[in-house]
């Protein structure tokens, strides 16, 4: 399942003051490509903010290089998923470890945040994957977003078939 929102409004609805926002459209790559890759790394030191503070500290490229190897891995993904056209935003904390939750699931121990909503969240969309049972599942989802005041919230399927 894929909730998508507004990413501008998103960010305006959170809470990020002691959070780190990086932002970007996922980039779909084949298993051992680098041709992508090598263009996001160029692109990223290239953005004139960037740019700005490696002139004014050369000691900030560093600062920079360990910036982007935490937050360019996350917006890499399989070419197979690439009918998603997925934008993703991750959040970091300012001081590392601060207020970093764990849970478990089938592919281990995964870190989250919890980030405090000024308001609703601006949600436009939930989408669904191949799923056995399909108006089961929309059935539930829409009875959740109504119960939570997602009144103009749409529900949608992805292409790919169910097995």
């Amino acid at each position: 399942m894929c909730l998508e929102f507004d990413d501008e409004e998103l960010l305006a609805s959170l809470e990020l003051t002691h959070y780190q926002v990086f932002k970007n459209r996922v980039l779909y790559t084949k298993e051992d490509s680098t041709v992508e890759a090598r263009n996001e790394i160029l692109a990223f030191f290239h953005q004139p903010q960037v740019q700005e503070a490696i002139n004014a500290d050369v000691m900030h490229e560093m600062i920079q290089a360990t910036r982007l190897a935490h937050s360019l891995p996350p917006f890499f993904k399989n070419d197979g998923f690439k009918e998603e056209q997925e934008f993703r935003m991750v959040i970091l904390p300012d001081s590392p470890f601060e207020g970093v939750n764990f849970r478990v699931n089938d592919s281990g121990l995964i870190p989250y945040l919890i980030i405090k909503a000024k308001d609703k969240l601006p949600l436009t969309n939930v989408r669904i994957g191949p799923r056995s049972n399909r108006a089961m599942m929309m059935d539930g989802i829409s009875f959740l977003l109504q119960s939570r005041g997602y009144t103009s919230t749409r529900i949608s399927f992805t292409e790919t078939p169910f097995r």
